[in-house]
């Protein structure tokens, strides 16, 4: 095995370790792909980084909603239904 391996590589010349690289990388990106076609996603949450210009009063809706899902992401606290519950609670 070594052997064919080593007359390969001396074969290929000065590309033997991208020819090499590329063989191998095949079998990662293969290792990768199932890996993450397994996984088992809950919930994805894309929050827009771009800050909504807050002098437009139509945006302060949208500014509101991403505040409220960066805090529950970052702090697992979820402002929105507490509020809600004491809102029922009242």
């Amino acid at each position: 095995m070594l052997n064919t391996l080593s007359t390969s590589w001396s074969q290929a010349g000065p590309n033997a370790r991208q020819i090499f690289l590329m063989q191998k990388l095949d079998k990662v990106i293969g290792v990768l792909t199932k890996v993450i076609s397994d996984a088992k996603v809950d919930q994805l949450t894309i929050i827009d980084s771009r800050a909504p210009n807050v002098t437009d009063v139509r945006q302060l809706p949208l500014k509101a909603l991403s505040s409220l899902e960066q805090v529950r992401q970052i702090f697992g606290v979820d402002l929105l239904e507490a509020m809600k519950k004491r809102q029922v609670s009242s």
